[in-house]
Parts: C-alpha cells; structure tokens; sequence
C-alpha cells in the first residue's frame, strides 16, 4: 500500500498554501512539545465513549479514564486512557498570547494501539487537517480550509477532491436553510424551565452505513440541564433516519458517530 503524499502541487492558490504550510509547522512543535513536557497540575476525570465527562459515580457510563495535565496556562495535554489502561485519544492543546493563536492536535488510536487518525486544528479560523491511517500507513487526508472547501483524498487518488462537506464524518441529509427551518419549526421549550443563560447539548447519533440512525443520546448529559436535554433529544428523535453515512479511507461507507450540537442563549 503505498503511502500517499499531499504537496503543495495540488493547491494553486499561494496564500492558502502559505497559510497550511504555517498551520502544519506550529501543530507539529506543539506536539514535540507536548510529549517532552512536565506536567504542573494534574487530574483524572471519568468520561462516557464520547470522551465526555460523567459522574464520578457513574460507572455503568464510564469507558474512559481522562488524564488531564496542566503545564501552564498556554499548554494541556489530554491523554484517555480505556480499562486496560491503553491510550485511545491523545489531545495537545496550545495558546499563544502574541498572535491570540490557538491550536489543538488529537491523536486517535484503537484498542491494540494503532494509530487511526490524527487531527490538527487551528480553532480561531476553523481549519484543520486529518490524516487516516491503516495498517500504519496514511491512506486519506481531509483539509478543510475554513471557508466550507474541503480536499478530500484517498488511497488511489491522484489528486484531491474538492467538496463541500467532509465526507468522513455523518452528515445531516439537508441544506444549512432545510436544517434551519426544521429547527425553528420544531425546537420548542420552555425558556422558564432553562436556568443557565446559556448551554449546548451535543447530541450523538450513531448513523449506520445505509444512513438510518441506530443510536442517540446526549453525548454531554454532566454539564446540561435535564429538561434542555430532553428537547434537545426529543429535536433530533423528529429528525429520523435522514442522514448520510460516513464514507471511509476507501470510499466505503461506514457505521460512525455524528455529534449535533443543540444551543441555547437567554
């Protein structure tokens, strides 16, 4: 399986070459950082298989132990450890004042402890790069440049696709206006029974290969209130099967998790 390259060959545009280029270069001395750094404060949180936090309790709920470290307050490190105590998800996350530039990398591993994806963001102009492995080798790549282009490669391309949604994630089967209208039309609560001034529920649908949803529940359910919970998932449960399925490093589509973020502000 031959390892796939993605150079500056494919991008005609310099300024959004320039920008990748920087992004690429700060991500990666994050990461070295990261990795050689000691931790100043340091905290296990449980988590759900979303990598969200649960109650200290809650151990019918609790796949994943959260190693949180600390080193200062431009750098953490996130390590999720499974019951065996093998790594599944390592986050670096760095904030630089002089440019108020903020980045995060996410590494994604499965149970043997083979890498399956890394992520790094930029999360003040919203770009990002994927990279999915297989057999230890890279086999696609996403990048989205912030401004809803995505370039889409994988194993057996020669060049990459220019798309308008990232494919390997779940997607809603509608228009941003289609979603909209649902929304409006069928989100309604009680701002009364709602105490926070403001709050987000993410909603997790596991959407099967064919696009129908197989699971759903409320990813965050530690940090939101019951009843805008309820909504939130009551929304999403009208919403039904309309989904599009998540396509592979292959092409093929594939059973994933999708996460629907629910908001609300007073």
């Amino acid at each position: 399986m031959n390892k796939l390259i993605l150079s500056s060959f494919y991008f005609e545009k310099e300024k959004l070459k320039i920008r990748l280029l920087a992004f690429l270069c700060l991500g990666m001395t994050t990461l070295i950082i990261c990795h050689s750094a000691f931790g100043q404060t340091r905290k296990l949180i449980p988590t759900n298989k979303h990598f969200y936090r649960v109650a200290d309790n809650d151990l019918a709920n609790q796949v994943y132990t959260l190693v949180s470290t600390h080193v200062n307050d431009s750098l953490h490190f996130y390590r999720y450890h499974d019951h065996e105590n093998k790594i599944i998800q390592n986050v670096t996350a760095r904030y630089k004042e002089n440019g108020h530039f903020k980045e995060k990398i996410t590494q994604n591993f499965d149970h043997a402890g083979n890498l399956l994806q890394v992520k790094m963001e930029n999360l003040l102009t919203k770009t990002y790069i994927t990279t999915y492995y297989f057999d230890e080798q890279q086999v696609a790549q996403a990048i989205h440049f912030g401004n809803g282009e995505f370039h889409i490669l994988r194993q057996g391309d020669s060049i990459p696709q220019v798309k308008e949604k990232d494919d390997f994630s779940p997607q809603l089967n509608a228009s941003k206006e289609e979603w909209d209208a649902f929304f409006n039309k069928n989100f309604k609560i009680n701002g009364m029974r709602v105490k926070k001034d403001s709050q987000t529920a993410m909603i997790a649908v596991l959407v099967g290969a064919d696009g129908k949803r197989k699971e759903i529940e409320v990813a965050n359910s530690f940090f939101v209130e019951d009843y805008f919970a309820m909504k939130a998932l009551e929304l999403m449960l009208k919403w039904g099967d309309n989904y599009v399925p998540a396509l592979d490093a292959f092409g093929k589509p594939v059973e994933k998790w999708m996460y629907v973020p629910i908001h609300f502000f007073r």
